[in-house]
């Protein structure tokens, strides 16, 4: 599909679609205010998905980590340095000749892994391992056996395999749709990740044993005979008939190339009958949600956390994004924000982020500084490079290591137009965002400057460092000296923030500090906000949360809602912005029922 958005001679602007097939569903989503439609947009595409309180930390991911030791090492070096670290990050390093499902067994071995996991749980951290959806095409490999068995792989025209090149070699991808592809899949994550479980001792390793018996052997696979073509004739919308599938008439502006240039051919089929051609924007989308199934099943009742590099339309409801292969450049940093935006306000996509300091080339301590910045006010925060890139771990640069000890906030980014929808200058503003709606942050964003040019709309602002009160007049404001380790960042007039009392370097330990509530009081003297609580990781928490808003009249901060869910965490102090310099009364106040807090005018 190429999407053209285009003026015509005369000035007036249009949208185009050209595609090459298919049908098109339109959803009209009247709003009216900008947020609005975006709200409208998830109750069509699905609501995001819950995340886990800890998938909010900061994680580390490199691939070229060779062996279990150097990645024990960069989680000892992060305690080292005080740097918070929530997740490590497995990439393809582990598997045993690049196969998914495995170990090595000499660099990852089984028992130094478990020692490596057990250790990070111990310490309230968490490790993820890179998953890829190529299966090595091996006869003595139990998970394509497996697969082979019950027919889970994506065929050609002819009925066999299709088969292609990956990172174990010779390869061949699942069918998703296929009917048996879930149960292989779900299985393939149980023994993986639960390998002590009852099994047949032959039959789930797959290793030929030389000089022994059939029995000690691997199952051989299954032999269906002769070839049968996946697609049908029977008029089940599968597709015009004699479309050519290689070279339609409509060619799209494809940068890669033609439509099967560095990818799936499109005549590939699936178990429905459908071919590649139609589907294959799909693939990444039916890859997470059965991965998501798989995790639901192995722990039920439990917010899984998938992290996808492919989407589509809803994916926000089953997994998180990251952005992809990024570079070392400051014109990548720069580009972080609108995709942030795009995905988070407008995909319903929330859990989103980049490869911090960039994933290819040389990242450079100044641009990595300004990164680490920009990184920690976005949801899914990870510093990730490619094997050729050299380290890039935040405790390499003292610049880097003295601002990531302390940055964390909550997710939900907003473009400037979602919060001053009326303001016509906020329309095109792509290097700025709001952090939920009261936290204004303007990154510097040209390279290596200590200057900023940043917009504030008219309204009140308080500088979130030093709560001085700024006066927004609709236009552009210069703030020079922004040292290497500042980000500039308001808060919105109108607001109440709680903020934790202090930072921790994990989100365990996090959740044990009390808050501060800050109010920022609007032109008008009000502000109003809220603080949503849960134990952070059930799927179902039903009545066991507390949903609280806070309103604040000029002189006194109302805490109400629902509060079902019990917390030793109090609210320990309340400041109040806006007057020769902020108000503060200290509490302690319980968050287990609503309570008030009156200041003296």
């Amino acid at each position: 599909m190429d999407i053209n958005i285009d003026q015509t001679d005369s000035g007036d602007q249009f949208l185009e679609y050209n595609i090459i097939g298919g049908v098109l569903d339109f959803y009209f989503l009247a709003g009216p205010s900008p947020s609005e439609v975006s709200r409208q947009y998830a109750e069509v595409v699905g609501l995001p998905a819950m995340m886990s309180y800890w998938t909010f930390g900061f994680h580390q991911c490199k691939y070229g980590y060779w062996d279990v030791n150097y990645a024990a090492e960069v989680v000892a070096n992060y305690s080292t340095a005080n740097i918070p670290l929530e997740t490590l990050w497995g990439d393809i390093d582990y598997m045993d000749l690049r196969q998914v499902f495995t170990t090595d067994p000499e660099r990852f071995p089984l028992h130094k892994m478990r020692e490596l996991v057990d250790t990070l749980h111990k310490r309230e951290q968490h490790y993820i391992m890179m998953l890829d959806p190529g299966i090595h095409r091996a006869d003595n490999y139990s998970t394509f056996i497996r697969g082979e068995e019950k027919g889970v792989f994506l065929k050609a025209d002819d009925g066999s395999n299709y088969r292609g090149v990956q990172w174990a070699g010779e390869v061949v991808w699942p069918d998703w749709i296929a009917q048996n592809t879930q149960d292989w899949w779900t299985n393939e994550i149980s023994l993986f990740f639960d390998p002590e479980t009852a099994n047949p001792p032959r039959d789930n390793t797959g290793r030929p044993i030389p000089g022994f018996l059939d029995d000690f052997q691997p199952a051989p696979a299954a032999k269906s005979g002769k070839l049968q073509s996946r697609q049908t004739t029977g008029g089940q919308m599968k597709g015009l008939p004699d479309r050519d599938l290689f070279n339609p008439k409509y060619r799209i502006n494809n940068h890669k190339g033609e439509l099967s240039d560095s990818t799936l051919y499109s005549n590939i089929t699936n178990a429905d009958g459908t071919y590649q051609y139609d589907t294959h924007n799909l693939y990444g989308l039916t890859m997470i949600t059965a991965t998501r199934n798989s995790l639901l099943t192995r722990r039920p009742g439990r917010r899984p956390f998938v992290l996808t590099r492919s989407s589509f339309a809803g994916a926000g409801s089953r997994a998180a994004h990251w952005f992809g292969d990024n570079n070392s450049t400051w014109s990548d940093y720069r580009v972080t924000i609108p995709q942030l935006l795009g995905f988070a306000a407008v995909h319903q996509v929330p859990m989103v982020g980049s490869d911090v300091c960039g994933f290819n080339g040389v990242a450079d301590e100044h641009m990595c500084a300004r990164w680490a910045l920009l990184g920690a006010f976005m949801p899914f925060y990870r510093n990730h490079a490619d094997i050729s890139a050299p380290a890039q771990e935040f405790y390499l640069w003292d610049l880097v290591a003295g601002r990531a000890q302390g940055y964390r906030c909550s997710p939900i980014a907003n473009p400037l137009f979602f919060v001053y929808p009326e303001d016509a200058k906020t329309f095109g503003i792509d290097t700025q965002f709001f952090y939920g709606d009261a936290l204004l942050v303007s990154p510097v964003t040209d390279d290596y400057s200590e200057s900023v040019t940043y917009y504030l709309p008219d309204d009140i602002f308080y500088d979130f460092w030093t709560f001085e009160p700024v006066r927004g007049t609709g236009a552009t404001v210069t703030t020079d000296n922004v040292m290497w380790t500042d980000i500039p960042v308001h808060i919105r007039g109108g607001t109440v923030l709680p903020l934790r009392t202090e930072s921790a370097n994990t989100t365990t330990l996090l959740r044990q500090n009390d808050f501060q509530i800050i109010v920022a009081p609007g032109l008008d003297g009000k502000a109003k906000g809220s603080l949503y609580l849960d134990d952070g990781d059930s799927l179902d928490v039903g009545d066991a949360k507390s949903d609280i808003s806070f309103t604040w009249d000029g002189t006194t901060l109302k805490a109400d809602g629902t509060f079902g869910y019990s917390t030793e965490v109090m609210v320990e102090s309340v400041v109040v912005l806006g007057g020769e310099k902020p108000v503060t009364q200290k509490g302690p106040w319980s968050l287990d029922g609503p309570f008030e807090v009156t200041f003296q005018s």
